[in-house]
């Protein structure tokens, strides 16, 4: 009886270990239909092998007290194997196509948003296509060869006795739960994501996850971390330990000089256009050497242009505190809806005191990451709303598996908002959607033929490969830089267009492309285009989404009658108008995941425990030295402490004495 149910665990653990065999596989020919990889990722995403053996072992070791019953329940427990089995190909399968999507396995992600946002975004993000199909029945037929293999194996007493005892060795060795420790088997975070067993991953990312709370409480401890965070900024003044971040604001005006200005005539007016995954390098290669964005890049001859932007967070929740607040991160971003937003200043608010009418226009669901929520509490004018029964929309876009209107239907219903041109200065947000997963139009065909006749001069191979393999991606790019140059000719069209500047940038760069340099999902264009402007420029100098207020603001104050709040939290600073290259940032950036685990100090920067230099064009190169490491490393839990400490506590700003 012993020897029939240690034979049935060992044709489970056999079958199982092939199952994870072929998975692997099946993932490696998915990988090389999507993206662009080689022999480099073969052997790494081979090499994870080992992850299989670790999770199979931990798995068959907790089903070995069930193989028991298989003498008693011979049938009952042979249908628990089987479906066990087709179970786990499933999830392989989903978490295959995730990783497809988001260049990274999935983790404890799902704990940042609420059951309704996570309904929303997998209606709006995933769709079917043959390949989705096609890779289901592979996963479903490698699924009943591995069974049928495992019932043809000749089963030996020293094969299962062998095999147990691997079993017990690896998980009393190796433990399960600890997958990021081996992370040093690696050259990369992300030859890590490939390698691992995405399914063990995940597991093992959620059931390990405890959100870092809050250090320190005493206001002793606080002291000590606000006193060395606030010498490490020695051009500015803080007033209050107890307001970390809160400092007199002086920044410099650096555009002033740009613009032809008069202080005595009309404030000038402002479009703000956030696009979806608008990262500086949409082709994966160094150089590209096609441009999927035509119309935005006509606008060089009249307008600034850094060349080394960096948005605040991995998506797109970081966008609107970064850009509008410069404002620190928190534990679970700035704006989540699982906790109030703290006090704060902002660009917005600023414009609204002195007379501006604001607005907000996005095609998708305004409350997602919070963002209606983040407006309204800047005394934005108007948000919109996209009412799914309108007429004036073509599908509905749940039906169609979008997260809400296309660029060019959202930018429609903006004009039809507008009002006429008034004596009143406005500032106008744009948030746009197309250029988001699942990279979906309705009108495809034709993108895809104009995607293709651009690459018939393509000289980089590398390149014109990858723009083949994710053609929708760049019709999708095509189609908002269109959409972006109509939206254009509506602004020139009014008669107050000459007193009009234009800031345009990404959110972040797109996630499906992949990267290997840890930086460059950061990396986003900045421009600034305005009839105004006396001179063009590109800039080298490195600049992020967290100066865009900061600038602004100086801007604002010192060329016109504007009024600015005398202390502000901003974490960012003037631009850095360099033409060569140039950084002196200090900032930490957030993962999907609410992660904070990379930091830029000047031209180092800290990723995942790993230490680079930061070059020209945002290269990263690897760079080993512990004592730097430490160093940056400890400035980075310095700002984590008081990032969560100010946003926690609401202490980012001073607040009249009745309401502290």
């Amino acid at each position: 009886m012993l020897y029939k149910v240690f034979s049935k665990w060992t044709q489970f653990t056999l079958s199982l270990l092939l199952l994870m065999f072929f998975i692997r596989i099946l993932f490696f020919i998915k990988l090389l239909y999507t993206f662009e990889i080689g022999l480099q990722e073969l052997t790494v995403v081979l090499s994870g092998v080992c992850f299989d053996c670790i999770f199979c072992s931990f798995i068959v070791l907790i089903a070995l007290p069930l193989s028991a019953l298989s003498h008693i329940f011979p049938r009952f427990t042979s249908i628990i194997g089987k479906l066990f089995l087709f179970i786990y190909t499933l999830v392989s399968w989903g978490l295959c196509e995730y990783y497809c999507v988001m260049s990274k396995p999935l983790d404890y992600i799902i704990f940042a948003y609420t059951p309704e946002e996570i309904k929303e975004i997998l209606l709006s993000s995933t769709s079917i296509k043959w390949d989705t199909i096609l890779f289901l029945f592979l996963h479903i037929t490698a699924t009943q060869l591995s069974i049928f293999i495992g019932r043809k194996i000749r089963i030996k007493k020293w094969l299962t006795s062998g095999l147990l005892a691997c079993c017990i060795t690896t998980v009393i060795c190796l433990p399960c739960k600890s997958i990021n420790k081996y992370e040093r088997w690696y050259d990369s975070h992300s030859d890590l994501y490939l390698a691992t067993n995405q399914l063990y991953y995940t597991v093992a990312s959620i059931t390990n996850y405890k959100k870092e709370k809050l250090e320190v409480v005493s206001l002793s401890d606080i002291e000590n971390y606000a006193k060395k965070y606030q010498e490490s900024y020695k051009s500015y003044s803080y007033p209050n330990t107890k307001y970390p971040f809160e400092r007199v604001f002086n920044d410099n005006d650096v555009l002033g000089d740009f613009f032809q200005t008069n202080s005595d005539t009309l404030l000038p007016n402002f479009v703000f256009i956030i696009v979806e995954g608008f990262g500086k390098k949409l082709t994966g290669v160094e150089n590209p050497s096609v441009s999927f964005t035509p119309f935005i890049d006509s606008l060089s001859s009249q307008e600034l242009y850094w060349e080394n932007c960096l948005s605040s967070a991995e998506r797109t929740f970081g966008a609107l505190p970064a850009i509008f607040a410069s404002a620190p991160h928190g534990a679970h971003g700035f704006a989540n809806v699982w906790h109030p937003i703290p006090d704060h200043n902002t660009l917005l608010k600023e414009l609204y005191t002195n007379g501006y009418t604001t607005s907000f226009f996005y095609g998708g669901s305004p409350s997602f990451d919070g963002q209606d929520l983040f407006m309204q509490t800047n005394k934005v004018s108007y948000i919109q709303h996209i009412k799914l029964d309108s007429t004036q929309i073509k599908k509905s876009f749940i039906e169609n598996h979008r997260w809400g209107l296309d660029d060019a239907e959202m930018f429609d219903h903006a004009i039809q908002h507008k009002e006429e041109c008034t004596n009143r200065p406005f500032a106008d947000v744009y948030l746009t959607l197309t250029t988001h997963e699942p990279f979906e139009l309705d009108d495809m065909d034709k993108y895809n033929h104009i995607v293709l006749q651009k690459i018939t001069n393509c000289e980089n191979a590398i390149e014109k490969k990858n723009i083949r393999k994710n053609i929708n991606i760049f019709s999708c790019f095509s189609y908002m830089d269109e959409s972006i140059q109509k939206l254009m000719e509506y602004y020139k069209s009014r008669s107050d267009f000459n007193n009009t500047i234009f800031i345009i940038t990404g959110d972040h760069r797109i996630c499906p492309l992949g990267f290997s340099n840890p930086i460059t999902k950061y990396h986003v264009p900045l421009i600034i285009y305005s009839p105004m402007l006396k001179v063009s420029k590109k800039m080298k100098g490195v600049v992020s989404h967290y100066d865009i207020t900061p600038s602004l603001s100086a801007f604002l104050s010192k060329r016109y009658q504007y009024k600015t709040n005398k202390t502000c939290h901003w974490i960012g600073s003037s631009f850095d108008t360099s033409s060569n290259f140039h950084c002196s940032k200090k900032q930490a950036f957030m993962l999907n995941n609410r992660d904070v685990i990379d930091y830029i100090q000047d031209t180092l920067l800290v990723s995942n425990k790993r230490l680079f230099v930061v070059q020209d064009n945002l290269s990263a190169k690897r760079l080993e030295n512990d004592s730097l490491l430490e160093d940056i490393q400890s400035n980075l839990n310095t700002y984590q402490i008081l990032s969560q400490y100010a946003i926690e506590h609401n202490n980012l700003k001073r607040r009249p004495l009745k309401d502290q």
